[in-house]
């Protein structure tokens, strides 16, 4: 809609966008595990392998900073999905969050 600003979004919006931010922040450094995990088993690197001097907690964090942001890529479409549909069949709208009903 042309009149509609961040603070009058769907809770449903705001929950896709943040989806998609988590995703485009997390994804390029699962990547990067993957291509230098890549390079250790094909072309004879040491990025983790701690015989060649490297350190395989490198790939635990990388990791990490991928499955952590995982979970909630996958729970915050749930949640805005019944952030709209529980307030339409209790007749009730979510408690502290107030959408200026100013759109026409």
């Amino acid at each position: 809609m042309p009149d509609m600003d961040l603070y009058n979004m769907p809770l449903f919006c705001w929950a896709m966008m943040a989806t998609s931010i988590l995703i485009l922040l997390s994804t390029p450094v699962l990547a990067a595990a993957l291509i230098l995990l890549s390079f250790d088993l094909l072309a004879g690197t040491s990025f983790f392998n701690p015989t060649g001097g490297g350190d395989p907690v490198v790939y635990q964090h990388m990791f990490w900073f991928y499955s952590h942001p995982a979970v909630y890529i996958m729970v915050l479409p749930f949640f805005g999905i019944i952030s709209e549909v529980l307030p339409v069949h209790s007749r009730k709208p979510i408690f502290g969050y107030r959408r200026s009903h100013t759109l026409a």
